[in-house]
């Protein structure tokens, strides 16, 4: 962040954090489940007060049955 606060002049201390979720089967690889779940783990640890917002795109139907899994995995 502190390349971007020179970049711009301005203090930037915020992250914006968008998952593309296109292309998520209804079977998700359990690989790929555990990496989304430990980039949100480490976020929440190391970096809870930089974390603007995150953005969940391109999300299948069906994701909104289990949008109250990944919420309890956000802090």
């Amino acid at each position: 962040m502190e390349e971007a606060t020179a970049r711009f002049g301005r203090r930037i201390d915020k992250q914006i954090l968008i998952f593309d979720l296109a292309g998520l089967s209804l079977y998700p690889d359990p690989k790929a489940m555990a990496i989304f779940k430990d980039v949100l783990k480490i976020d929440a640890e190391f970096y809870p007060e930089t974390l603007g917002i995150h953005f969940l795109i391109n999300a299948p139907v069906f994701f909104r049955g289990i949008g109250s899994l990944v919420k309890s995995w956000l802090d």
